[in-house]
């Protein structure tokens, strides 16, 4: 969440006041940000201020939000990222391509104009992400920032790598391990998720999706014990097998294994 440029860790009481002062949230807003926790708070101020376009609302060119009724056109002049994130089958499984885009308009005498202006460098957009990240209490995920932070001060000459080789060492031994592993299937179980989400509205191969969960059990026996995997087959084997409720249970198995992969993230990063 940005204000004033920048992105804070956490999202306080006195946080939430100063957003209702700018009148950048409503009364009713903040009577219920008041009184969650932190990271529910930082959750439900995202789901605010992130406005994701599905393929039809961009087609449209305008969704309502909040009560608004927002154009596509005033939602890409904002001064904040565009990200647009495609989704393609690739070697049996769906990937995301992220794009993050500038996007401007050039005038007859060649000139720019910058619809969406951004004052931050790669790398102080790479620490904010590990900033929010952690509020979240994704370590998986800040732990890959991090490695592609240290990677990029070593390329610019900001870093000596004796002095992060260790450092350098241990996110990469740790990304390559069976933690690792888990990560890449969580993370697909989370965009197949975003899929199924817009299944209704786009023309999606299911026999697709399906044989990919079923693949990913393979991956998940190498990286989980037999005693944890005893009750992941009986959910796999529920979605295979009867093709229903694959929402549920891609949700179900989030739940099951996402503390797994929290917890040893959070061991490796403090470690750091």
């Amino acid at each position: 969440i940005q204000k004033n440029g920048k992105q804070p860790v956490e999202t306080d009481v006195k946080s939430i006041d100063e957003l209702l002062d700018q009148k950048l949230i409503t009364e009713a807003e903040f009577e219920i940000l008041e009184n969650l926790e932190n990271d529910e708070r930082d959750e439900a101020l995202r789901s605010i201020y992130i406005l994701s376009w599905t393929p039809k609302q961009m087609v449209n060119e305008f969704q309502t939000h909040r009560g608004k009724r927002i154009t596509l056109d005033d939602a890409l002049k904002q001064n904040s990222v565009t990200k647009l994130d495609m989704f393609a089958p690739y070697m049996g499984r769906f990937i995301e391509m992220s794009t993050f885009m500038i996007l401007g308009i050039a005038s007859p005498d060649g000139k720019v104009q910058i619809l969406n202006p951004r004052n931050l460098g790669p790398q102080e957009s790479l620490v904010l992400q590990v900033r929010d990240l952690l509020a979240r209490k994704e370590y998986f995920k800040a732990l890959k920032r991090n490695f592609s932070i240290i990677k990029l001060l070593l390329t610019t000459g900001q870093l000596m790598e004796s002095n992060v080789i260790d450092d350098l060492e241990t996110i990469n031994s740790f990304l390559n391990s069976k933690y690792g592993l888990l990560g890449q299937v969580l993370s697909d179980y989370f965009d197949l998720l975003t899929i199924l989400d817009i299944k209704v509205k786009q023309r999606i191969d299911m026999d697709f999706i399906l044989n990919q969960i079923d693949a990913s059990r393979d991956k998940l026996a190498n990286a989980l014990s037999k005693a944890q995997m005893r009750p992941v087959n009986v959910i796999l084997d529920r979605m295979t097998k009867t093709k229903t409720d694959i929402q549920i249970n891609l949700i179900e198995l989030l739940k099951m294994l996402t503390p797994i992969l929290k917890r040893k993230s959070k061991e490796i990063y403090d470690n750091l």
